[in-house]
């Protein structure tokens, strides 16, 4: 059974230089998931979602291993980060400049440098496939 999404209520408007930085974000795939997730669910007031990891695991059909490590490389690269029990603050880059503490220091997204990337994703590659039998 495929699964077809609602029409969004309103237009997700992401400016084009966030996809530039994000291009530089080195994530997993697992990350670049919930990262969607938190996009299409955060509140449009606060710029914050409300999940539980339990229930992020439920809806991305990932491990409770997968999404701890999803969620810790948001938190790592300043994406998105844990304010409170279940509740997830996303970069106001996302939001339009909402947050849900408007005194709060908006951190820096921790961008990589490409030749930096392109080794890590090289070594990433290689381990990757020693452990395949031969």
């Amino acid at each position: 059974m495929a699964y077809i999404a609602p029409l969004p209520s309103a237009p997700a408007v992401i400016e084009r230089e966030v996809f530039e930085v994000l291009s530089l974000v080195d994530l997993t795939t697992s990350a670049h998931r919930l990262l969607n997730l938190f996009l299409a669910r955060f509140d449009p007031e606060f710029g914050t979602v409300n999940l539980s990891q339990r229930d992020m695991g439920k809806l991305l059909a990932l491990s409770h291993p997968s999404v701890n490590n999803a969620v810790a490389a948001l938190n790592r690269t300043k994406l998105a980060w844990q304010i409170d029990d279940a509740l997830y603050q996303l970069h106001p880059v996302f939001t339009g400049g909402k947050m849900a503490d408007r005194l709060a220091v908006v951190p820096e997204i921790v961008v990589g440098d490409p030749d930096s990337l392109r080794e890590v994703r090289r070594q990433r590659y290689s381990r990757q496939t020693e452990s395949l039998p031969a």
